[in-house]
């Protein structure tokens, strides 16, 4: 899954470039499939033999896509807590406001 340096680019590497990425997006959607059962069945033996059953690209495209999740997860984690950081810093400014009209 790679493109080699110098490769011409013309419409069939162009389609084969598509069909890779479609393969990878179909072959995650499996992954994605036998993990909900991995996770739905609680004996670990049948788990382990599905994780036995499960190709290796299966596998790798599953980790990609968890880090990938993880990381953009993480990234939105931060900007809500900065936000409601945000909201409470102006909710007291808006509180200390009105405190002194409240006290004349």
């Amino acid at each position: 899954l790679y493109i080699a340096t110098g490769m011409v680019l013309t419409e069939k590497s162009i389609l084969r470039r598509k069909n890779l990425r479609s393969d990878y997006f179909n072959i995650y959607g499996l992954a994605k499939i036998r993990r909900g059962q991995l996770l739905r069945t609680s004996q670990t033996l049948e788990r382990e033999k599905m994780e036995a059953t499960m190709p290796a690209i299966e596998l790798s495209c599953l980790r990609y896509r968890a880090q990938k999740e993880m990381r953009v997860e993480k990234r939105t984690w931060w900007r809500h807590e900065e936000s409601e950081e945000r909201r409470l810093i102006l909710s007291n400014l808006v509180e200390q406001n009105k405190a002194p009209d409240s006290q004349q």
